[in-house]
């Protein structure tokens, strides 16, 4: 958010925590930048819809979609994402309904603002585990991939191409999983 509003674009962006989002809106705002938070989870389709309409309303159109949300009390070392034997459906759940159906749901009410202003972008952010996996994140390697598949999905359904971008941006999880392979 701050480095996108530094670069004088207008942004909205959600989260569940009212006070750091409003925080983070009131201090860029006194900064001269154009942003607006809206409180809600990316998990819940209306929640989406709501910021979707309220980004339209604030701003006149959207043209560039960040998805970069992720169940962070699930996933990582010492959280309930594990291996494929030993996951709890809740967790495995968790993470596919932040990862992947808020993905759809923020493209789906998404694309039809930005072909109504003639063009847009999607960033959905990925890692080295849509494609290698990692035995002891069992849901968040499967959502990466999802993901993977289903912006090449709109991509081509939108009659767009899907770009990679490779960058400087070090993937512990991801590393270790091309390296590492399936262990006991």
């Amino acid at each position: 958010v701050e480095r996108l509003t530094e670069e004088g674009c207008a942004v909205a962006f959600t989260g569940r925590t009212k006070d750091k989002g409003e925080a983070l809106q009131k201090r860029l705002e006194h900064e001269g930048r154009q942003v607006l938070f809206v409180q809600g989870s990316v998990a819940e389709e209306d929640d989406v819809k709501d910021a979707v309409a309220a980004t339209v309303e604030r701003f006149g159109s959207l043209t560039t979609l960040v998805n970069n949300a992720a169940a962070t009390d699930t996933t990582g070392p010492g959280r309930p994402d594990s291996r494929v034997t030993e996951i709890p459906n809740e967790a495995f759940d968790k993470v596919i309904r932040t990862g992947v159906n808020a993905v759809l749901w923020t493209c789906k009410h998404s694309i039809p603002h930005m072909l109504d202003a003639r063009g847009g972008a999607i960033v959905n952010i990925l890692s080295m585990n849509s494609h290698c996996g990692t035995p002891e994140l069992a849901a968040y390697s499967a959502t990466k991939g999802a993901l993977a598949t289903l912006t090449r999905n709109a991509a081509h359904a939108h009659r767009c191409c899907p770009k990679s971008a490779m960058g400087s941006l070090w993937d512990p999880y991801g590393e270790e999983a091309c390296r590492g392979g399936l262990r006991r």
